[in-house]
């Protein structure tokens, strides 16, 4: 039996790759800070906690992660922890260039040192392009990130190519864009915005206050990605591959969508920081833009070319945006019920 260790383990990433792990008769261990005390929701949620052998965790420890990665000699190693919030990275840049850059060498070193024959798959993420002067960004694309988390995420993704190179480790460099599904925390913009689209249609009508709504973003579905991530450890040779659906969509577009799956269709009024959307049918106020929530550096575009993921993984994506605020939204409001009667 295969044993993989996630860290990360109890977020959205890692609990969708924990239950395809499962499924293929993986030995499943999990990373987490405090195995007594740890976000449960998301097992629970897709039934797969019992089958999970759960491990303290530190990423800003170098000896506790060298001690579960000796103890465990793990077939792979998925890296899916991280300090994910690009706005929380400008008021904690060094809290994330810890969690996100320097733990992924503490990471490298101990499987060179303890574990060689261990495959590591590094998430990598789309900020380490930054407003790329390319259209569609791909694996050849320069790395120019524009934001503190975009520069730990760089720092990992050369550190884990360099060890690759120097020291012959199986390491792959996923570099991820946007991918939401029902168990994004509230945290992120997609599921701020699917909570308040199902409070809305059970009655509870807060205004919702956004930023910049001309973002233009490339969204596909976590669960579709985490095959990618498997697909990358099983190749013959590693390499670093872009995943991504290869079209993109404005804020916008994905906010009119989710307010269109309760059939509220909206209405806008003025512009820039004016900028207001109602209800067509009642009136009501549903959006204003909030300009506490610009970037001090905004990536206008992030849009990736997942071609090479495809033609040399046979790794595909199927849901567009649509379905996957369909999707999203129905799970908030099936929750919202659930909790209403209990």
């Amino acid at each position: 039996m295969k044993k993989v260790f996630i860290s990360g383990i109890s977020g959205q990433d890692g609990a969708w790759l924990a239950k395809l792990l499962i499924q293929k008769g993986y030995k499943v261990y999990g990373g987490v800070r405090d195995k007594n005390k740890f976000l449960r929701w998301r097992l629970e949620y897709l039934d797969i906690i019992d089958s999970i052998h759960f491990m303290n965790f530190d990423l800003e420890n170098a000896k506790s992660v060298e001690t579960c990665i000796q103890e465990i000699q793990p077939d792979e190693f998925y890296n899916l922890a991280a300090q994910s919030s690009v706005a929380a990275s400008y008021n904690s840049p060094v809290e994330t260039s810890l969690v996100d850059g320097i733990s992924v060498l503490y990471i490298l070193e101990a499987i060179k040192k303890f574990s060689p024959h261990t495959k590591l798959f590094q998430a990598s993420s789309s900020e380490i392009f930054g407003n790329s002067n390319e259209t569609m960004q791909n694996e050849n694309t320069p790395i120019k990130p524009a934001n503190p988390y975009g520069v730990a995420k760089s720092y990992a993704h050369w550190m884990t190519v360099n060890y690759r190179e120097s020291y012959g480790l199986y390491s792959v460099s996923g570099i991820l864009y946007s991918h939401e599904s029902e168990l994004r925390s509230e945290d992120f913009f997609s599921r701020k915005v699917t909570v308040h689209v199902a409070n809305w249609h059970h009655g509870n009508k807060k205004i919702l206050e956004v930023g910049n709504l001309d973002i233009e973003k490339d969204w596909g579905y976590a669960k579709e990605f985490v095959d990618g991530m498997y697909l990358s450890l099983q190749s013959e040779k590693p390499e670093d591959y872009i995943f991504a659906t290869g079209t993109k969509t404005k804020i916008k577009n994905f906010i009119e969508h989710s307010y269109g799956v309760i059939n509220v269709n909206l209405t806008w009024q003025g512009e820039n920081e004016n900028l207001k959307a109602y209800d067509e049918k009642t009136g009501e106020l549903v959006l204003l833009i909030n300009p506490n929530f610009y970037r001090p550096t905004e990536i206008k575009s992030s849009y990736g070319d997942p071609t090479k993921a495809k033609t040399k993984l046979n790794w595909n994506t199927n849901l567009d945006y649509k379905k996957i605020c369909e999707i999203m939204v129905q799970c908030d409001i099936d929750r919202i019920s659930h909790a209403k009667t209990n």
